[in-house]
């Protein structure tokens, strides 16, 4: 682990807080990583996709320090999803306080399911449960993004209870949203559902149709659709 360490260091540098910064972790990860502590894989992927470093390199010493450019579109071409670094509100406003915000990466507030439902929807800062910090390389210009915490089963294996699940405000066209994962307003709170279009029905499936029923709202109702879910993260129980 000794020469993990070594060659670690030889990509942090100098100064240890921009480097935090840049790659969207605090200071004492990066600090105890310095130390001697084995990367977590999150943030060894941050190393791959935001400095191309060699993964191999780093844990092995083998290979070459640097992915070529070619690699580096390959392995890009493999995540669907972007890394985060996930905050709470008392810690963002620390952040804001001390530091510059992270450097390439946009805030995503994670608010509760009711205020997301809520129409027209009305964020106050009591409402924000922390922040979601994604590279601003993986969000459309002008488009509109929040987050909440999942509260069922219905979209399970893929989407479960606690993932924290991101959707974009300014995808909620259904006619562009065929057969992918949207949010939609259902009984004051949100209901992840794969959209399918018929001739008269908006019907929105569930994956998990053992224990949750398919949705149908006929096409002359006012739209459901709050946004199409563009991310989400957690871990399958």
């Amino acid at each position: 682990m000794s020469d993990v360490k070594i060659r670690l260091q030889e990509i942090v540098g100098s100064n240890i807080s921009k480097f935090a910064r840049m790659i969207g972790e605090n200071r004492q990860t990066i600090d105890n990583y310095l130390l001697g502590r084995m990367p977590r894989g999150a943030f060894l992927k941050k190393l791959a996709e935001k400095f191309n470093i060699n993964i191999n390199w780093l844990l092995t010493g083998k290979g070459p320090k640097e992915l070529s450019a070619a690699v580096v579109r390959e392995k890009k071409a493999l995540y669907n999803t972007p890394a985060i670094n996930i905050i709470t509100s008392q810690e963002y406003k620390k952040l804001l306080k001390y530091q510059s915000p992270v450097e390439d990466c946009i805030p995503i507030p994670i608010i509760s399911e009711p205020i997301v439902a809520s129409n027209p929807l009305s964020v106050k800062e009591k409402d924000i449960e922390g922040f979601v910090f994604v590279n601003q390389a993986w969000l459309k210009r002008g488009h509109t993004y929040l987050c909440f915490r999942v509260q069922y089963n219905c979209m399970h294996p893929v989407i479960c209870e606690g993932f924290i699940v991101a959707i974009d405000l300014n995808e909620n066209e259904p006619l562009k949203l065929k057969r992918q994962i949207v949010a939609t307003r259902f009984e004051d709170g949100i209901s992840l559902k794969y959209l399918i279009l018929t001739e008269k029905d908006y019907v929105l499936l569930p994956h998990n149709t053992a224990e949750h029923k398919p949705i149908v709202i006929p096409r002359t109702a006012p739209n459901p659709i709050i946004g199409k879910v563009c991310w989400w993260w957690g871990n399958q129980k």
